[in-house]
């Protein structure tokens, strides 16, 4: 299962928030502080193929829009779940994001925590009709292992009408997170209580002196 990238995640729900404009719309996002960004995996044999999810959490101490309203910073946390069930025949991506969001870093990032009840939803545009939505549960634990780093991230990518440039830098240490992460998903043969992670993060890091800004573009119809 193709997994999205953190900054992906985030753009999306950042440029779903927007109203559609035709051309295009632009959000530019400074990220500061602490963070913590866990990528996880989990599969499951039942039917023909079974059931696969993949989850994309981040977390940011202080993230502050620059461009419409007045800035404000806030915590805040981002949520992507992509869920194919193929008992039920559904293939289903949401994103979500949370503002004063519950999150700690310890000074040397040995230790992580975030929590909290993320609202979700799939796209309106490309996802099914009619719009799907649910809460999601999340409580991870992080810890570090690994030797601390500093990261300067320059980039670029696209997927479909949404281009993202990065601009950011971090002191970041390798981790392992682990938790829960659970709701009741609207299926196509109802609302389904499920478990979205079986195991230890596949990827996960701890962060701080997070600096920089993330360019958001989103062509519209």
């Amino acid at each position: 299962m193709r997994k999205t990238h953190w900054l992906l995640a985030f753009a999306l729900v950042i440029a779903l928030g927007r109203p559609a404009l035709a051309g295009k719309t632009v959000e530019v996002v400074k990220i500061k502080g602490q963070s913590l960004v866990a990528s996880f995996s989990s599969n499951v044999t039942v039917c023909a193929s079974g059931i696969n999810s993949a989850v994309d959490v981040q977390w940011n101490s202080t993230v502050i829009k620059t461009t419409g309203s007045p800035p404000s910073p806030s915590s805040t946390a981002f949520l992507t779940i992509r869920y194919v069930d193929t008992c039920s025949g559904d293939d289903l991506t949401f994103t979500g994001a949370l503002d004063n969001a519950n999150g700690s870093v310890n000074g040397d990032l040995s230790k992580g925590h975030f929590d909290g009840v993320i609202a979700v939803a799939t796209d309106p545009d490309t996802g099914p009709q009619p719009q799907r939505f649910a809460q999601i549960h999340v409580s991870l634990n992080f810890a570090g292992a690994g030797a601390v780093t500093t990261i300067r991230d320059r980039s670029r990518s696209r997927d479909g009408a949404v281009t993202i440039m990065n601009d950011l830098m971090v002191s970041s240490r390798p981790a392992s997170a682990t938790g829960t992460v659970s709701g009741t998903l609207p299926l196509n043969t109802g609302n389904k209580f499920v478990n979205l992670i079986s195991g230890p993060s596949v990827v996960a890091s701890i962060g701080k002196d997070v600096s920089g800004t993330i360019t958001i573009t989103r062509k519209t119809k």
